[in-house]
């Protein structure tokens, strides 16, 4: 039997406390719904998902990651805003925008183009750079949950200097995902 594993490509994201301070606001807004909320130390940029992917395809994956980011320099990125994926009356999830800079463009392209050349191609077509902050579980007042969203709208949270991209493995628990590093790329300083 061919063994797998969930892969895919991100940021990490380390929070520092202003971050923090607004991401704990949104939750104690939120207190009464049912939301699952990301632990602040899982948090990251999904640039590549996977899914679930036979262990021989490691080392092309590995390689088109390296051809992609040995000479890509280091960037800075911002994160603000809130958002919903899903509808207004059913949403799904809460994230935070991040900046579509160029250099994050460039590198999500240069990524998806060197995994090309080995052969693995993208199952989604669009790129919409967010960090997941919560999941519903369940929404019990509609109106007053588009009311705190939108109350917690155009708020900065914080830059952040990207210097490495991960490769990881996400191993689904009842809780929450534990993430287990496949890999690190440095980016050029």
């Amino acid at each position: 039997m061919n063994e797998t594993k969930r892969l895919f490509v991100a940021i990490k994201i380390a929070v520092e406390p202003d971050f923090i301070l607004r991401f704990n606001g949104l939750k104690q807004d939120l207190y009464h719904e049912k939301i699952r909320w990301v632990n602040e130390n899982n948090l990251h940029l999904t640039l590549r998902f996977f899914g679930e992917t036979s262990i021989e395809r490691l080392d092309k994956i590995n390689e088109a990651l390296k051809n992609s980011i040995s000479n890509f320099e280091v960037f800075e990125i911002k994160i603000n805003d809130i958002g919903i994926f899903g509808s207004y009356y059913n949403p799904k999830v809460i994230w935070g925008n991040i900046d579509k800079s160029e250099a994050l463009l460039n590198l999500e392209k240069r990524i998806n183009t060197n995994l090309e050349t080995m052969s693995i191609f993208k199952t989604r077509e669009n790129f919409r750079p967010h960090l997941t902050l919560g999941r519903l579980k369940k929404l019990t007042d509609k109106k007053l949950f588009q009311e705190i969203i939108s109350s917690h709208k155009n708020q900065f949270f914080q830059s952040s200097t990207i210097e490495k991209v991960y490769l990881l493995e996400s191993i689904l628990q009842k809780k929450e995902p534990i993430y287990h590093v496949i890999n690190v790329f440095k980016l050029k300083v």
